[in-house]
């Protein structure tokens, strides 16, 4: 199917016949401005469900959504899509398809530190940090369509947007790839470098995945940080010491070692400047 850009004529920072054509998609739906590729994903899933691998790709995206309740914020320049694949295409099996996160992340964290090459980690379950800031958030959802399991991938990377001119709780926290390098990159070869590294990724996660969590761990944001993690029903504070190979945060506690598989990181530090 053609590639969709459902707006008036304008100049864009993507090639969308390239970005269709060098990643092996199906479809590619482009929009200039969104509320959300996640929610547009959505919203067009039954009709994705029978065009997979399907990307919705935003110029612009004015109310980006986060885990839970969180939202990503974003300016122009920044690279914001969600990816729609069939989870029988993946071949993950239902014990993999939980660290799908954490082999987009890691997928992610290969181009931005080639691009920078600064120091950037993963942090578990859904981000990636760029010189200990965030510059990447990741939102995966699965929604079923007439039997059809889907898997919708957001992702939302700060590239050649300045956090300069974010809100000021949003640039404590957050970088992008303009500001640690000083120079714009283009959007489109960024996208397609993004793209290619997931597939690669998942492939190497519906395969033999040992070499994939070794290089989590290895750029494990959170490795040895005193860490309190927030769960539905708990609070549970210890200092990590890994990434299980089911995706679980590993945690020492008092009451011994801990596998925490999902929750929202709430406070991190490093044990020695306490």
């Amino acid at each position: 199917m053609q590639n969709v850009q459902r707006s008036g004529i304008f100049v864009s920072a993507f090639n969308t016949a390239q970005i269709h054509r060098e990643c092996g998609l199906k479809h590619v739906e482009f929009h200039p401005t969104l509320e959300s590729t996640s929610k547009l994903a959505q919203e067009l899933s039954a009709e994705l469900a029978h065009l997979t691998p399907a990307l919705v790709l935003a110029e612009t995206q004015t109310a980006g959504r986060g885990r839970g309740d969180h939202s990503w914020w974003a300016s122009d320049g920044a690279l914001t899509f969600t990816l729609v694949l069939d989870v029988a295409e993946t071949r993950l099996s239902p014990e993999r398809q939980s660290l799908i996160a954490l082999g987009v992340g890691a997928a992610v964290r290969r181009v931005i530190a080639v691009h920078t090459g600064a120091e950037c980690r993963i942090k578990w379950p859904n981000d990636v940090h760029l010189q200990g800031r965030k510059v990447c958030g990741i939102l995966t959802e699965q929604k079923v369509i007439d039997g059809t399991s889907l898997v919708l991938i957001g992702v939302g990377i700060n590239v050649n947007n300045s956090l300069a001119v974010a809100p000021e709780e949003v640039r404590m926290l957050a970088t992008s790839v303009f500001d640690v390098t000083g120079r714009s990159v283009s959007l489109t070869e960024f996208l397609i470098t993004t793209l290619n590294s997931i597939q690669s990724q998942i492939d190497r996660l519906a395969n033999d995945h040992t070499e994939l969590i070794h290089e989590i761990n290895a750029h494990n944001l959170l490795h040895n940080q005193l860490v309190d993690i927030q769960s539905v029903d708990r609070l549970t504070h210890g200092r990590c010491v890994g990434i299980s190979h089911s995706g679980a945060l590993q945690l020492q506690t008092t009451e011994g070692l801990r596998d925490v598989i999902s929750g929202s990181v709430i406070r991190f530090e490093d044990p020695q400047a306490i």
